[in-house]
Protein backbone atom coordinates (compact mmCIF):
# COMPACT_ATOMS: atom_id res chain seq x y z
CA UNK A 1 0.00 0.00 0.00
CA UNK A 2 2.77 2.23 0.53
CA UNK A 3 4.24 1.82 -2.57
CA UNK A 4 0.92 2.73 -4.35
CA UNK A 5 0.61 5.85 -2.21
CA UNK A 6 3.63 7.29 -2.93
CA UNK A 7 2.82 6.76 -6.56
CA UNK A 8 -0.15 8.88 -5.88
CA UNK A 9 1.02 11.18 -3.58
CA UNK A 10 4.28 12.17 -6.49
CA UNK A 11 0.75 13.27 -8.76
CA UNK A 12 -1.11 15.28 -5.57
CA UNK A 13 1.97 17.01 -4.76
CA UNK A 14 2.15 18.49 -8.55
CA UNK A 15 -1.50 18.99 -7.94
CA UNK A 16 -1.94 20.53 -4.46
CA UNK A 17 1.81 22.13 -5.03
CA UNK A 18 3.31 20.63 -2.01
CA UNK A 19 6.89 19.16 -2.00
CA UNK A 20 6.61 15.19 -1.89
CA UNK A 21 8.83 14.87 1.27
CA UNK A 22 10.51 13.87 3.38
CA UNK A 23 9.71 17.10 5.00
CA UNK A 24 11.69 19.39 7.65
CA UNK A 25 9.17 19.09 10.26
CA UNK A 26 11.58 21.20 12.00
CA UNK A 27 9.79 24.31 9.73
CA UNK A 28 6.38 25.78 10.20
CA UNK A 29 5.21 25.47 7.08
CA UNK A 30 5.53 21.45 6.75
CA UNK A 31 4.35 21.20 10.48
CA UNK A 32 0.95 23.16 9.28
CA UNK A 33 0.88 21.10 6.10
CA UNK A 34 1.14 17.86 8.13
CA UNK A 35 -1.71 19.18 10.28
CA UNK A 36 -3.82 19.25 7.84
CA UNK A 37 -3.49 15.68 6.16
CA UNK A 38 -3.80 14.33 10.06
CA UNK A 39 -7.43 16.63 9.72
CA UNK A 40 -8.25 14.07 6.66
CA UNK A 41 -7.43 10.88 8.45
CA UNK A 42 -9.91 12.19 10.91
CA UNK A 43 -12.40 13.42 8.45
CA UNK A 44 -12.73 10.24 6.73
CA UNK A 45 -13.11 8.33 9.82
CA UNK A 46 -16.19 10.43 10.41
CA UNK A 47 -17.44 9.93 7.20
CA UNK A 48 -16.73 6.37 8.01
CA UNK A 49 -19.00 6.16 10.61
CA UNK A 50 -21.48 8.02 8.61
CA UNK A 51 -21.98 5.55 6.54
CA UNK A 52 -21.81 2.85 8.72
CA UNK A 53 -25.12 4.19 10.65
CA UNK A 54 -26.89 4.99 7.43
CA UNK A 55 -25.86 0.75 6.76
CA UNK A 56 -23.92 2.27 3.41
CA UNK A 57 -20.91 -0.30 3.99
CA UNK A 58 -19.49 -0.32 0.56
CA UNK A 59 -19.29 3.82 1.41
CA UNK A 60 -17.83 2.63 5.36
CA UNK A 61 -14.85 0.65 3.18
CA UNK A 62 -14.60 3.28 0.53
CA UNK A 63 -14.08 5.81 3.88
CA UNK A 64 -11.71 4.05 5.40
CA UNK A 65 -9.41 3.43 2.77
CA UNK A 66 -9.60 7.19 2.27
CA UNK A 67 -8.16 7.36 5.77
CA UNK A 68 -5.89 5.27 5.04
CA UNK A 69 -4.73 6.90 2.09
CA UNK A 70 -4.12 10.15 4.11
CA UNK A 71 -2.35 8.08 7.00
CA UNK A 72 -0.44 6.26 4.81
CA UNK A 73 0.35 9.71 2.86
CA UNK A 74 1.26 11.90 6.31
CA UNK A 75 3.82 9.32 7.09
CA UNK A 76 5.46 9.54 3.27
CA UNK A 77 5.33 13.39 3.84
CA UNK A 78 6.86 13.41 7.41
CA UNK A 79 9.10 10.55 6.76
CA UNK A 80 8.08 8.50 9.43
CA UNK A 81 6.52 5.27 8.62
CA UNK A 82 5.65 2.18 10.33
CA UNK A 83 7.94 -0.41 10.90
CA UNK A 84 7.95 -3.65 9.32
CA UNK A 85 7.62 -5.51 12.46
CA UNK A 86 4.56 -3.33 13.77
CA UNK A 87 3.35 -4.38 10.23
CA UNK A 88 3.67 -8.18 10.85
CA UNK A 89 2.54 -7.91 14.69
CA UNK A 90 -1.00 -6.39 13.40
CA UNK A 91 -1.72 -9.30 10.55
CA UNK A 92 0.23 -12.18 12.41
CA UNK A 93 -2.04 -14.88 12.88
CA UNK A 94 -5.04 -13.30 11.12
CA UNK A 95 -6.91 -15.52 9.35
CA UNK A 96 -9.80 -14.95 6.97
CA UNK A 97 -13.30 -14.56 8.33
CA UNK A 98 -16.29 -12.99 8.65
CA UNK A 99 -15.95 -9.14 9.78
CA UNK A 100 -17.82 -8.17 13.15
CA UNK A 101 -18.88 -4.09 13.29
CA UNK A 102 -20.13 -2.99 16.04
CA UNK A 103 -20.70 0.59 16.93
CA UNK A 104 -19.15 0.81 20.49
CA UNK A 105 -15.90 -1.04 18.71
CA UNK A 106 -15.76 1.43 15.72
CA UNK A 107 -16.58 4.82 18.64
CA UNK A 108 -13.63 3.48 20.11
CA UNK A 109 -11.53 2.72 17.62
CA UNK A 110 -12.24 5.80 15.52
CA UNK A 111 -11.50 7.94 18.56
CA UNK A 112 -8.79 6.22 19.67
CA UNK A 113 -7.01 6.77 16.35
CA UNK A 114 -8.33 10.60 16.18
CA UNK A 115 -7.15 11.20 19.41
CA UNK A 116 -3.71 9.91 18.91
CA UNK A 117 -3.34 12.06 16.10
CA UNK A 118 -4.14 15.03 17.98
CA UNK A 119 -1.47 14.47 20.28
CA UNK A 120 0.97 13.83 17.25
CA UNK A 121 -0.46 17.26 15.91
CA UNK A 122 -0.02 18.74 19.50
CA UNK A 123 3.56 17.91 19.18
CA UNK A 124 4.08 19.81 16.41
CA UNK A 125 4.07 23.26 18.44
CA UNK A 126 3.52 25.65 15.39
CA UNK A 127 0.21 26.97 14.57
CA UNK A 128 -0.93 29.15 12.12
CA UNK A 129 -1.71 32.28 13.91
CA UNK A 130 1.73 31.65 16.13
CA UNK A 131 4.02 34.45 14.94
CA UNK A 132 7.30 32.65 16.23
CA UNK A 133 8.32 29.22 15.00
CA UNK A 134 8.43 26.89 17.65
CA UNK A 135 10.84 23.80 16.91
CA UNK A 136 9.18 20.53 18.11
CA UNK A 137 10.26 17.61 19.86
CA UNK A 138 11.01 15.58 16.84
CA UNK A 139 11.84 12.54 19.05
CA UNK A 140 8.53 12.77 20.98
CA UNK A 141 6.51 13.23 17.48
CA UNK A 142 7.93 9.96 15.64
CA UNK A 143 7.02 8.49 18.93
CA UNK A 144 3.25 9.75 18.87
CA UNK A 145 3.36 9.17 15.51
CA UNK A 146 4.32 5.36 15.42
CA UNK A 147 1.04 4.92 18.29
CA UNK A 148 -1.28 6.74 15.87
CA UNK A 149 -0.15 4.39 13.28
CA UNK A 150 -0.77 1.10 15.18
CA UNK A 151 -3.91 2.55 16.65
CA UNK A 152 -5.59 2.85 13.27
CA UNK A 153 -4.17 -0.06 11.76
CA UNK A 154 -5.24 -2.40 14.83
CA UNK A 155 -8.40 -1.47 14.46
CA UNK A 156 -8.65 -3.20 11.62
CA UNK A 157 -7.59 -6.35 13.48
CA UNK A 158 -10.45 -5.43 16.27
CA UNK A 159 -13.01 -5.77 13.73
CA UNK A 160 -11.58 -9.07 12.03
CA UNK A 161 -10.38 -7.57 9.07
CA UNK A 162 -7.70 -9.34 7.07
CA UNK A 163 -4.83 -7.54 5.59
CA UNK A 164 -6.04 -8.74 2.21
CA UNK A 165 -9.39 -7.36 2.55
CA UNK A 166 -7.88 -3.46 3.72
CA UNK A 167 -5.72 -3.79 0.26
CA UNK A 168 -8.43 -4.79 -1.67
CA UNK A 169 -10.48 -1.70 -0.41
CA UNK A 170 -7.30 0.35 -0.54
CA UNK A 171 -6.71 -0.46 -4.09
CA UNK A 172 -10.49 0.29 -5.22
CA UNK A 173 -9.65 3.52 -4.11
CA UNK A 174 -6.59 3.82 -5.06
CA UNK A 175 -7.80 3.47 -8.95
CA UNK A 176 -10.69 5.30 -8.22
CA UNK A 177 -7.70 8.66 -6.85
CA UNK A 178 -5.88 7.79 -10.11
CA UNK A 179 -8.77 7.99 -12.28
CA UNK A 180 -10.06 11.66 -11.12
CA UNK A 181 -5.76 12.75 -11.50
CA UNK A 182 -6.47 11.67 -15.35
CA UNK A 183 -9.65 12.92 -15.73
CA UNK A 184 -8.74 16.28 -13.82
CA UNK A 185 -11.09 15.84 -11.51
Amino acid sequence: MEKLQSNLLTKYAEIEGFDKGPWDMRLKENQIEAKGFMFRVIEELGESFESFKKEDFTNFWTELADATHFLLELGLVTGVRMEQSAWDEIWQGLEESPVVLHETVLIDWFWDASYKLSLVSNALRNKTWKQTEVLPDLHRFETLMAMAYRTFFMGFRRIGASEKLIFEWYWRKNQVNLFRIRSKY
